[in-house]
């Protein structure tokens, strides 16, 4: 059975990171539709303390780590148990899946996650939502998971590169210039940031995008 307590816990865990992610002006998060979020009742924890496992797609980023601190110290003020595991490589995407899978057998109550390949992370966090357990993404603001997660705690991806193409326009918009766009791994990040990018100097003749390649 759920408890209440904890039940409270998570809800307050969540908040809180997404109240510091407002509080720093970041462009909100695209809510997951109508039908995308798992239903929060069948949560099942099963430890006590709460036990969250934080799976970030790598451990080759900075911002990942920084995220991953934030986590801790959140879970320690609430008294859960957290640990990483990630690969090295963000384009190892096989070795997360494996990790991913490894600790669908493990007494977990919870993941964090974030992935460069939701369609190939989707049919194991299907296992753990099955199993009772929170699932939570981090950093990707997809609406439309393949499989119904419980929330998502991010920024806009698109409205962020957005607010790069309003800063290059403020300054450099008056004069003609070629662009030259290296996108990340090709994925939902990379779609999202470049046409964020291309959104905000849509229109602006002085802008020539020449050459888009990641």
């Amino acid at each position: 059975m759920l408890k209440s307590a904890t039940k409270a816990t998570l809800a307050v865990s969540l908040a809180a990171l997404a109240t510091v992610a407002l509080a720093q002006d970041y462009p909100a998060p695209v809510p997951l539709a109508e039908g995308a979020q798992a239903p929060i009742d069948a949560i099942a924890p099963k430890n006590e303390p709460f036990r969250i496992a934080y799976m970030p797609p790598a451990t080759e980023f900075n911002y990942y780590i920084a995220i991953g601190e934030g986590i801790k110290a959140v879970a320690e003020e609430e008294g859960a148990e957290v640990f990483m595991l990630a690969p090295q490589s963000g384009a190892d995407i096989n070795g997360q899946m494996g990790m991913i899978q490894d600790v669908l057998t493990q007494d977990v109550d919870a993941i964090i996650f974030g992935t460069h390949d939701e369609f190939a992370a989707a049919p194991l966090l299907k296992q753990a939502v099955d199993k009772g357990m929170a699932v939570v993404m981090i950093n990707s603001d997809i609406p439309n998971f393949p499989t119904p997660i419980h929330g998502v705690v991010g920024y806009s991806q698109r409205n962020g590169t957005h607010k790069i193409a309003d800063w290059a326009i403020e300054n450099y918009g008056s004069e003609p210039l070629k662009v030259g766009i290296i996108e990340g791994q090709p994925g939902y990040h990379s779609t999202e940031r470049v046409g964020g990018f291309l959104d905000g100097i849509e229109g602006n003749e002085n802008f020539e995008v020449v050459v888009s390649i990641d």
